[in-house]
């Protein structure tokens, strides 16, 4: 797999170093926090001017600068280990030292690869790998890596840290697929992920159809403005012309009254004229009948007096009337104007919401044409998570496994401990008994001069027994000699 450029967090002694070289990548970035590790890798790469070594350790949190180192060197961290000590219950902190920290922003801000260029971002940090990852994810930088490997625990074994699940999720929601998964070792899986363009191209149209859904929400609602607009401006316009109609028939209607009050008192004037006419030729029988009818024409004269006031009401109403109706006329012309702009911005409105429209139509055809392809990717993922389960199922079995497998661990452990405490025991006792043989020996050693001296003492009795059978034996020679002599001295002489 070719790739330009390639950031190894958590590099160690980066045993993989000729296989990210294989690549040819022209930019090899190693990152290690401990210095003495660093140190190596930095003697190890001097003749090679493509890899960079980052003596610092990855954190969200520049605070926290304290790396544990373990017996167990690939299990070394920024978090104190929890869950670890269960796996390994002989695991001890060999030791606790201040290290260099950088935020990954930094790093990538240093280090980070070209645009477009294929890449691979390797993250080996016991207890820091989600941390890590969902910075990158929430600052949008994580996308500018092709490809991820990524070695986490399948259980959180550091304080706070996160399980393996929740990080894939979490970079499966941002895009990326697994496309190999290493559980040679249960405990300290790995997985290779490569970037699912398809992925990209569906957020980005979501993104899209979400901006114009946006944008055809934004323009309904002012079209409906508009709308309403125009409705109130048609209901200002209906309401001007009633009031004018009713201001009108008003005007007609005090009119109508006064041309009823002429015509009364034209009538009027003429019975009067006749009535004078008659009171002339009836004076002096009618005086009664000629004051009654003066006081009726006084009254009718208050009445004709305010008709003609009531008349001269109505005109001035009617005037005040017409100005208003024209005033309302150009009200109404403005609105009219208003309503002619507002149905010209309502045509561009239309204009452009049928634009967006065919654009919107466009992109859901694409975006029918990915959920295909979504559809697809999701049978796949479907059979993926099939062959997940089964691999889970396997896992599940082999946990099962390893369960029974530590139990009889813990029971050959115990044995053991068992087993050391009856050495340590027996140790104790071989103790004692080197030290009674110890004794043992010196008194041994002891009797032995002894017994060497009484050896020598019977060897010189040896000899003197020797010498006392030699002595003997020449005794008993003598012993037979002087017998001869006695018996020969007892012989008579013979006689000559």
């Amino acid at each position: 797999m070719s790739m330009q450029t390639i950031v190894h967090i958590g590099a160690g002694q980066c045993s993989e170093l000729d296989q990210w070289l294989e690549t040819g990548a022209g930019n090899i970035v190693l990152v290690e926090p401990n210095p003495i590790l660093a140190a190596q890798l930095r003697r190890k790469t001097e003749a090679m001017p493509e890899v960079t070594v980052v003596e610092a350790a990855l954190t969200t949190n520049p605070a926290q600068n304290q790396l544990h180192e373990y017996n167990l060197p690939e299990a070394s961290s920024l978090r104190p280990a929890t869950g670890l000590n269960s796996l390994f219950p002989g695991l001890k902190t060999r030791a606790t030292h201040t290290v260099a920290t950088m935020t990954p922003e930094q790093l990538l801000a240093d280090h980070g690869p070209e645009a477009g260029k294929p890449a691979m971002l390797v993250v080996q940090a016991p207890g820091e790998e989600h941390a890590i990852l969902q910075a990158l994810i929430n600052t949008d930088q994580l996308k500018r890596f092709s490809h991820l490997h990524l070695a986490t625990n399948p259980e959180p074994y550091y304080q706070h840290s996160t399980a393996a699940e929740q990080t894939l999720h979490s970079l499966a929601d941002y895009g990326y697929d697994v496309t190999e998964e290493n559980q040679k070792d249960p405990d300290w899986p790995s997985w290779q992920l490569a970037r699912n363009p398809l992925k990209d191209q569906v957020k980005a149209l979501q993104v899209e159809n979400q901006a114009l859904k946006t944008d055809t929400r934004r323009l309904k609602e002012q079209l409906e403005q508009s709308q309403q607009q125009r409705v109130q401006a048609e209901k200002a316009t209906d309401t001007a012309k009633a009031q004018a109609i009713t201001v009108e028939q008003y005007a007609k209607a005090a009119q109508k009254e006064s041309e009823a009050l002429r015509a009364q008192l034209k009538d009027h004037q003429a019975k009067h004229q006749q009535t004078e006419e008659r009171s002339q030729q009836e004076l002096e029988t009618s005086k009664a009948k000629i004051e009654e009818l003066n006081a009726s024409l006084k009254q009718q004269k208050e009445k004709l007096e305010q008709s003609e006031t009531r008349e001269a009401e109505a005109e001035k109403l009617l005037n005040e009337a017409h100005r208003s109706h024209a005033e309302e006329q150009q009200k109404h012309q403005a609105t009219a104007e208003a309503l002619a702009r507002e149905q010209a911005d309502h045509q561009q409105t239309a204009s452009a919401l049928e634009e967006n429209k065919q654009q919107f139509l466009n992109r859901k055809q694409q975006a029918e044409k990915l959920q295909a392809e979504l559809e697809a990717l999701k049978q796949n993922a479907a059979e993926l998570e099939r062959e997940n389960q089964a691999l889970k199922q396997q896992v599940q079995a082999s946990k099962k496994e390893q369960k029974k497998a530590q139990e009889k661990l813990d029971q050959e452990q115990k044995a053991h401990q068992d087993t050391v405490q009856t050495l340590d025991d027996h140790k104790g006792w071989l103790e004692n008994r080197k030290t009674q043989g110890s004794q043992l020996q010196a008194k041994l050693e002891q009797q032995t001069r002894e017994l060497e001296s009484l050896q020598s003492e019977l060897q010189g009795l040896d000899e003197l027994k020797q010498k006392l059978r030699k002595t003997e034996r020449k005794a008993e020679e003598r012993q037979g000699q002087v017998t001869e002599l006695a018996e020969t001295n007892r012989k008579p002489p013979v006689s000559g």
